[in-house]
């Protein structure tokens, strides 16, 4: 069990099991109307068909993670946390990074700072893998998101094009610095 410290208190952030893929999904598809309600290009509302299976196979392999408040057990958030993504970031060293996708809050905690609390996690678990690099990405259209990265520090790195999706590549060099009061996540 891993926990981390959030604005609404302790999160407990585990790997997710086959029980929790409804949860994922509910996640999923409520940030994914939130967004379009706000118009901002992101992910697909309603989610495309396949999308169950597809996240019951990263389940299966173990890349999804799901955060619930310790206090109370519901789901808040997901993530999914890979060591390699050949597809957006194919020249990059695959031994030198960690690359979160799919990260999602329930619309009903925004502002709440969970997402910082997750990227956080995410940088805790590249460093101790001894690992340099936080990647991550979003539709490159989607300024707002680019700029909430952009203002935790993550660095621009391009754009990458993979079928009909375009992406912003950033990363954040974990090596460099640590927030304050995150050294025991």
């Amino acid at each position: 069990m891993t926990t981390i410290q959030s604005t609404i208190g302790l999160l407990v952030l585990d790997p997710a099991r086959p029980a929790d893929l409804d949860d994922v999904l509910e996640i999923l598809a409520e940030a994914a109307a939130w967004l379009a309600a706000q118009g901002i290009d992101q992910w697909a509302s309603p989610p495309p068909p396949g999308l169950r299976a597809r996240i019951a196979a990263e389940i299966e392999r173990g890349e999804v993670y799901i955060a619930r408040p310790l206090q109370d057990g519901c789901a808040v958030g997901t993530l999914r946390f890979e060591w390699r993504d050949t597809e957006l970031w194919p020249d990059a060293a695959g031994d030198s990074a960690g690359y979160v996708h799919s990260m999602a809050i329930r619309p009903t905690l925004r502002g709440r700072q969970l997402g910082e609390a997750l990227i956080e996690w995410a940088k805790m678990h590249v460093r101790n893998r001894q690992r340099h690099y936080l990647r991550l990405d979003c539709v490159a259209t989607n300024i707002a998101l680019r700029r909430y990265y952009e203002r935790l520090r993550f660095r621009y790195c391009g754009e990458a094009t993979r079928g009909d999706f375009t992406g912003a590549l950033y990363e954040f060099d974990v090596t460099e610095s640590r927030t304050p009061g995150t050294e025991n996540l």
